[in-house]
């Protein structure tokens, strides 16, 4: 058996306050999808993921659906689906910028 680690390990997260930067309560439970749009967006299929979260949770629940994506802007439709959830959405937030390492393990570690 082979075993693929993560690309980051929230172990290696040097800076705190994530969570406060993207006004996530400490009591929120955290749903992080990381992934590029500019490979098939229909192969990592995020509206299933979307949809599957808003069945599952209500307004009252205490979750957030974290999408890191990159290379959004070179689909304007779904930049635009993007831009649509969060309006809907209260609950999701949709990162768009580049990170470093450490950045994206801190926010592995506030998941």
């Amino acid at each position: 058996m082979i075993v693929v680690p993560h690309v980051v390990s929230a172990s290696e997260a040097t800076q705190p306050g994530c969570r406060e930067k993207l006004q996530i309560g400490d009591d929120e439970f955290v749903f992080l999808y990381v992934f590029d749009a500019s490979s098939l967006v229909e192969r990592k299929n995020p509206h299933c993921l979307v949809d599957a979260f808003e069945a599952a949770f209500s307004d009252h629940d205490r979750v957030r659906l974290v999408l890191k994506v990159s290379n959004a802007d070179k689909d304007p439709e779904f930049s635009g689906y993007l831009d649509a959830l969060v309006e809907r959405d209260a609950r999701c937030v949709v990162l768009r910028q580049t990170m470093e390492t450490d950045e994206l393990a801190g926010l592995v570690r506030a998941s």
